[in-house]
């Protein structure tokens, strides 16, 4: 399997950039919290619980693409990666 290097690129960005949404599990989570002071950092420990849900359903209904644009074209490129290996 060989794949082009900007696909590979591209791909890693968007990976990238998706990682950065402010919803747990995600690392944007993680860096919004370490900024909020003490008592928002409770809260937003509370929020955790339903940040995995509540992501699932963003993924599961395409209402990602709303928030966040990039998303939809690394749907796309794993789209078209899945083409070429699966034929």
């Amino acid at each position: 399997l060989t794949l082009p290097y900007p696909a590979i690129r591209w791909l890693n960005i968007i990976l990238a950039i998706f990682n950065l949404i402010p919803i747990p599990p995600l690392d944007g989570f993680w860096l919004l919290k370490s900024a909020l002071s003490v008592k928002l950092r409770i809260k937003a420990s509370q929020f955790h619980l339903i940040g995995m849900v509540m992501l699932f359903v963003l993924i599961r209904f395409d209402l990602v693409e709303y928030f966040f644009y990039p998303v939809h074209i690394m749907q796309d490129i794993i789209k078209y990666l899945a083409g070429l290996i699966l034929g």
